[in-house]
């Protein structure tokens, strides 16, 4: 054999291992070990990663580690259905084998033949441990939670709110967290303490017409909306809806900004006060300054305008 036939044989072995090894750290390592096995198409292995890694020198390689949750798992497949069958075969077979070194664990036909809080795994009879979040289960009482996605077949804390006590919600992986807290940023009421609403973004006490009478819902806080007491004519205020005039005006609660504001008979004032509107010969600055049917007319209200404004 030629020497430079060696070597390249000796540089296409060092290679393969390189990207071997460069592969199966980037399988071990990564976060999608967690994730549900796939079956890999191209090496035809059940592996926990689900993707291509770059090569350093160009291109792609595959991840050659067959992971089953942090383990090799050198079995050929199909399908990615047949990668979680195959899972879930190990994880009863492993239980079986656990079990058959303990004659207590054999031979069961009920739950009431398995010590402590072990079950009867029906089709196998053997006793076995409820599982953790994640296991495989087609019934509640292989969960260690109580509750199994029969779905998915898999355990989960919780299949809606319901079983996640009064301050917990079920979150999209089925899991039971903790309802956001008051200022606490959310995207919908069922993410907030009970007796809490999500408003503009945040766990709040409030919204829009859930105050009592006299108050109203102030934002004007950076943490959340809360009731607070609707102010008084020259009160403090951000909005209308914090007078109990209905209305606010540079700040400060005011009877009124336009005429149309006020009762009939009356006007606004240039002090946003609603007075009596003037009588006939009382000066004025617009037509809405005088009593009904009367004109502002060169600035003192009078019945008529022209004499369009005249009966015949």
């Amino acid at each position: 054999m030629h020497l430079s036939s060696l070597i390249y044989i000796v540089f296409v072995a060092v290679t393969t291992w390189i990207q071997e090894a460069q592969a199966q750290a980037l399988c071990i390592t990564s976060n999608m070990v967690d994730e549900l096995p796939s079956c890999n198409t191209a090496s035809r292995y059940c592996c926990g990663c689900k993707t291509l890694f770059p090569d350093p020198n160009g291109g792609f390689i595959l991840p050659f580690a067959r992971i089953k949750k942090g383990e090799c798992m050198d079995e050929p497949c199909i399908s990615t259905g047949f990668c979680k069958a195959k899972i879930k075969r190990e994880k009863e077979k492993a239980a079986l084998d656990s079990a058959q070194s303990d004659p207590r664990m054999m031979g069961c036909t009920s739950n009431d033949d398995c010590p402590g809080i072990l079950i009867c795994l029906q089709g196998l009879g053997m006793c076995i441990a409820p599982g953790p979040h994640g296991s495989p289960c087609d019934r509640d009482d292989m969960c260690s939670s109580g509750v199994c996605d029969t779905e998915e077949e898999e355990c989960v804390d919780c299949l809606d709110d319901s079983t996640c006590g009064e301050n917990g919600r079920c979150d999209d992986d089925h899991q039971c967290v903790e309802r956001a807290r008051y200022g606490d940023v959310c995207e919908g009421d069922g993410q907030c303490e009970s007796g809490l609403y999500c408003n503009t973004g945040a766990c709040s006490n409030c919204q829009k017409d859930t105050c009592p009478s006299g108050q109203f819902c102030d934002g004007s806080s950076d943490v959340g909306f809360t009731c607070k007491p609707q102010q008084q004519k020259g009160g403090p205020c951000k909005f209308d809806t914090g007078c109990l005039v209905g209305h606010c005006n540079n700040n400060k609660c005011v009877d009124c900004i336009h005429n149309t504001d006020c009762a009939e008979n009356k006007m606004c004032s240039d002090t946003y006060d609603c007075v009596g509107a003037i009588v006939i010969g009382g000066t004025c600055k617009e037509d809405g300054d005088c009593q009904p049917g009367l004109f502002c007319q060169s600035g003192v209200c009078s019945k008529c305008k022209d004499d369009g404004d005249c009966n015949m």
